[in-house]
Order: structure tokens, then sequence, then C-alpha cells
């Protein structure tokens, strides 16, 4: 009798064993997915504010080129950049539309998947009134110039 007693308690230690390391599996497995999906949730919000960041900058560039443009020749503005830019100018010769294009520079996309978006907002166009004429790249800030109605980078 004694053996059998003996016998039994071996198994319930090694089944206690195996349980715990079935339990330790699937907690190791559970933590692995929860950090997989906080690093994508950082990712994203990384992305989104990006995103967003450009989309501020695009909007306060824009809408300082038609204050500017309105304003008429002799004014100035600053206009600090949140991120760095690329700013190409153009004409619609037929239509005479001027218009500005931006673009995020490469380096601030560096960590981020533009083409993971839903939507393209890696470069952003506006027409206006006034000529533009500033092309080039921007990091912190542009000091824009309304010179006899065209708008230009005062350097």
């Amino acid at each position: 009798m004694s053996v059998d007693l003996h016998m039994q308690d071996n198994t319930k230690k090694a089944q206690i064993t195996l349980e715990y390391l079935l339990v330790s599996v699937v907690a190791i497995a559970l933590l692995s997915i929860s950090m997989y999906a906080l690093i994508k949730i950082k990712e994203n919000a990384d992305k989104g504010e990006q995103i967003l960041r450009f989309k501020a900058t695009a909007n306060e560039l824009f809408s300082s080129i038609d204050e500017l443009c309105a304003l008429g020749s002799g004014n100035s503005m600053q206009v600090k950049l949140q991120i760095p830019i690329n700013i190409a100018s153009g004409t619609d010769n037929e239509k005479n539309i001027y218009f500005i294009t931006l673009e995020m520079k490469r380096a601030s996309m560096e960590n981020i998947n533009i083409a993971d978006s839903s939507e393209d907002v890696s470069s952003i166009a506006h027409s206006t009134k006034c000529k533009v004429s500033v092309d080039g790249d921007f990091d912190n800030e542009i000091v824009l110039e309304n010179k006899d109605g065209v708008i230009m980078n005062k350097k």
C-alpha cells in the first residue's frame, strides 16, 4: 500500500508541473500578442500625429499665402513649420490659376509608412489668385513676402 501512495504522489506532482507549464505558455502567448498590438497602436498613433502636423502646416501656409495675396504688395509674414516640407509652385496658364504643392520631406517620414494609410496625404495642393514663386526645402520657418502681386520667399 505504501508503494501505491508513493506512485500517486509522483503522478500528482507531474500533473501539477504540466498544468503550470501550460498556464505559463498561454500567459507568454497572451503577453506576446499584447506587445505586438501595443507596438502597432504606437506606430499608428505616430503616423496619425505626423499626418496631422503636415496638414496643420499646410493649412497655416496656405492661409498665410491667401492673406498675403489679399493684403497686397509690400507685406510679409513669417510662418512656423511644424514639420520639414518641400514646396513647389506652378501655374495653369489656360485658366490663369496659380498653385502651390507641399510634400512631406523624406526625413520626416522615416518612421512612417504613408502607403499604409487609406488616403494619400504625403502631398497637398492649393490654388491661389496671386502668383506664387516659392520652391525648395524648408525645415523650421519660412518668411513670405508679397512683392508686386507675387508671393515669394523673403531671404
